[in-house]
């Protein structure tokens, strides 16, 4: 059957245009919306498959013939051949709405405070769930359990998907105070360096050493233990111990200082991240010297709304210097007495320097110092003897 679309509409000049359609009514060509201009000329619309007998019958007796309008499939077709790319375009544009709501290409994470974005995509992508994945892949409950053993700071998860978009949302436990971890523990007060006893403070527990001793380091100084003739009580100790120790510290700093001068040169390299993988766009894999310095600025390729995708240029741009090497004074190295001061005083607990004595040492290529720092500390630091299950009993 025909399309009704199939028609061609022409114009006739003949002599006797009742006679022209009374022929080509006989040779049973159907025609439609005829139209009679005047006496020598009418207008008329055929089948495409018909327009060739009716221009045969016309053209035999003399007549003209002037084609108006063609709908013909034939037609359209070398129309539509001519616009190849639109129709490709479009044919792109169908495919690629069926084709990307299937898949997951950017996430949305909320709730975290102290849980860093990057480490909740490391732990999803550890699960099998990263840009291009399928969503029907994606399991809620399978997925929330996978994530809180990468993440046992999460209390609870749980990811939805709309459309391209991953909606991952989080909840994280409550800071806990440390010293409410080992309630139902019993543990002890020992010593974490050497020295002898200035002070002690026994809160809760039983008090092994006194004032003047000398004590060395994992020595008990109060035990969880409690002795009370026909009870023995454990319990977690508490307390404070104060010490007089020596810290004895060597500290080494180079002797030559290099720097840098002029610039001497600069150059450029480029680099494209596609997800994990870098391509360098330039042929170059020497090691930089020490007399450069190289600086990096990402790109990436960003869609409307703010979602990226895993598409990164990377510029890197390095500068070279003129190097040059200068002796250093021992005035230089006054900064490293401050070094070692600081160092000591933040591996205490609680405590102060009371007398340091410092010496150097200095040859061509290094400079040597040496501390040693009389001081007052709290050397105590809990040790858990044994943890105590009461199955969610409290006795």
């Amino acid at each position: 059957m025909k399309s009704i679309f199939d028609r061609v509409r022409f114009r006739v000049t003949s002599s006797n245009i009742p006679d022209r359609i009374k022929i080509l009514t006989e040779k049973r060509i159907i025609l439609y919306d005829i139209y009679i201009q005047d006496e020598l000329t009418a207008v008329m619309t055929v089948s495409a498959g018909d327009y060739g007998r009716a221009l045969q019958l016309l053209q035999e007796r003399g007549d003209g013939i002037q084609l108006l309008v063609s709908s013909g499939t034939e037609k359209t077709i070398d129309y539509l051949k001519k616009r190849w790319f639109f129709l490709l375009s479009l044919a792109l544009i169908l495919f690629l709405t069926i084709w990307i709501p299937t898949g997951v290409y950017f996430f949305h994470i909320s709730g975290n405070d102290r849980i860093p974005e990057k480490r909740i995509l490391e732990a999803l992508s550890e699960c099998g769930v990263g840009f291009g994945t399928k969503r029907t892949q994606i399991h809620s409950e399978n997925l929330k359990n996978s994530v809180m053993q990468k993440l046992p700071e999460l209390d609870w998860a749980g990811i939805t998907t709309h459309g391209c978009v991953a909606v991952v949302e989080v909840k994280e436990k409550p800071l806990s105070d440390v010293s409410n971890k080992n309630l139902n523990s019993i543990s002890s007060i020992v010593a974490k360096s050497d020295g002898v006893i200035d002070s002690v403070t026994v809160t809760k527990g039983n008090p092994l050493c006194k004032t003047g001793q000398a004590v060395q380091k994992g020595q008990v100084l109060i035990s969880g233990m409690e002795d009370f003739g026909l009870l023995l009580r454990g319990t977690a100790a508490e307390g404070e111990v104060f010490a007089k120790t020596m810290h004895y510290k060597t500290a080494i700093a180079p002797g030559i200082s290099h720097g840098k001068g002029d610039i001497i040169r600069s150059e450029q390299n480029y680099t494209l991240q596609i997800g994990k993988k870098l391509i360098n766009l330039k042929n170059s894999s020497r090691i930089s010297t020490g007399s450069c310095v190289k600086m990096y600025t990402r790109k990436n390729l960003t869609l409307p709304g703010g979602f990226r995708l895993p598409v990164s240029l990377i510029c890197e741009k390095i500068v070279f210097y003129e190097p040059y090497t200068v002796p250093v004074s021992e005035t230089d190295y006054t900064w490293i007495n401050s070094v070692m001061e600081q160092y000591v005083l933040q591996n205490m607990t609680a405590g102060e320097i009371l007398h340091k004595t410092l010496s150097m040492k200095k040859t061509e290529d290094r400079c040597t110092l040496f501390g040693t720092f009389a001081c007052r500390e709290e050397i105590g630091k809990r040790k858990i003897e044994e943890i105590l299950n009461y199955h969610g009993k409290n006795n």
